[in-house]
């Protein structure tokens, strides 16, 4: 067993944007995707069986439901709404994450649109797209880690004014999220990501945050060189602290029921319906 030494880059804490585009991007489907293809019918399989899918005779009937994906990254979320015959606008403001989704698109040949916007989720102009276009969505989805990702309470407010307004007549808001009720502390602070024989990412949660109801994040990445010598890079960002509690009291406010809910590895997965 031979000793190896470690290089270290770090930065300051960035915004998400920043975090995802300088960082995170370049590995984040290896590390939290895997198999694409796979992940996209994984993914399809559950939202069906929660009610999200379109049913075929709805689609055949007139124009094809709308979807919009909400920090859509590369798209897992926004092909696994397409192969549930929806048309999809898809947000995010990872240039990089949204560039790999593109030319997913370009490359593939399904019958459903997916339509890319860089932009805010919070800010309608993205929901309405270019030019604007007033839809009107059966679905409006939050997947993945994008409501953590939002800057504040109100801002996660205004997202569920936003899908309100723009949803259909018992339209359906699908979300995950991590119920983060109970602070993590000491050594269970050290979330394991992904580990291979040559790379390891891994997750340190900070809970001590300056701001009250924010998380501090830093992934860390080990890499293995040729020569044996592991090099680490880590970057930290800020992560809306979410309680179920808080969470099912807005949608609640907001006139929602709570359809579906079920928790994977520590993810909450929920469909609420506008009643």
């Amino acid at each position: 067993h031979t000793h190896t030494h470690t290089r270290l880059s770090k930065m300051a804490v960035s915004s998400v944007k920043e975090h995802y585009d300088g960082y995170l991007a370049s590995f984040y489907e290896w590390s939290m995707i895997g198999d694409f293809q796979a992940a996209v019918e994984r993914e399809a399989t559950w939202m069906k069986e929660a009610g999200v899918g379109a049913t075929e005779s709805l689609s055949m009937a007139g124009p094809m439901p709308c979807a919009i994906d909400l920090g859509c990254g590369s798209g897992l979320h926004s092909f696994a709404l397409a192969s549930l015959c929806f048309d999809v606008r898809a947000i995010d403001v990872s240039e990089k994450l949204l560039g790999q989704l593109q030319s997913r698109v370009e490359q593939d040949s399904m019958d459903h649109c997916i339509t890319c916007t860089l932009g805010d989720i919070c800010d309608e102009a993205a929901w309405n797209g270019q030019p604007p276009n007033q839809t009107k969505y059966t679905v409006v989805a939050c997947l993945g880690d994008t409501l953590a990702h939002l800057p504040s309470s109100d801002a996660l407010a205004r997202v569920l004014g936003l899908a309100v307004k723009h949803l259909i007549d018992k339209g359906k808001v699908v979300i995950s999220y991590r119920d983060q009720s109970v602070a993590l502390t000491g050594t269970a602070r050290f979330v394991p990501v992904r580990m291979t024989d040559t790379q390891h990412h891994t997750c340190v949660l900070d809970y001590d945050e300056p701001t009250p109801g924010l998380i501090q994040v830093t992934d860390v990445l080990h890499t293995r060189s040729d020569d044996g010598t592991w090099n680490m890079k880590a970057s930290s960002y800020s992560k809306l602290r979410i309680t179920t509690q808080e969470l099912s009291s807005l949608f609640e406010k907001n006139g929602f029921t709570l359809q579906y809910r079920d928790v994977i590895r520590g993810l909450c997965r929920e469909v609420w319906q506008l009643l």
